[in-house]
């Protein structure tokens, strides 16, 4: 659970992490006290999509035709990276963009 809180007087510390938002696809890098701000070398980037998971993969856009399919994570990746994928059904592998967890959107 985390609260978002504002800073009082004196000088701004630029180590901390500036809004929930950039927490929401981190994960924390060590044991962190409750109450504790957040500095940006407490957290990383998450692994969203993993090896071998299924991940869903979307093709088109929603104002023209949008594709479903379900494909497998030949790499881990994380949120806007570029990752290896293959479509079981036919073996093809193709390459998508980390989305969300478990969600990637393919190259077009």
């Amino acid at each position: 659970m985390l609260e978002e809180v504002s800073q009082m007087g004196g000088q701004a510390d630029n180590s901390l992490l500036q809004s929930i938002k950039d927490a929401l696809t981190a994960e924390a890098v060590r044991d962190l006290s409750a109450g504790q701000a957040l500095r940006s070398s407490d957290v990383r980037r998450a692994i969203l999509v993993k090896q071998g998971q299924l991940v869903t993969m979307t093709v088109g856009d929603k104002s023209g035709f949008l594709i479903t399919v379900r494909v497998e994570a030949l790499q881990d990746g994380r949120m806007g990276e570029q990752v290896r994928l293959k479509n079981t059904e036919s073996g093809r592998q193709i390459s998508g963009v980390v989305t969300g967890p478990s969600m990637v959107k393919g190259l077009q």
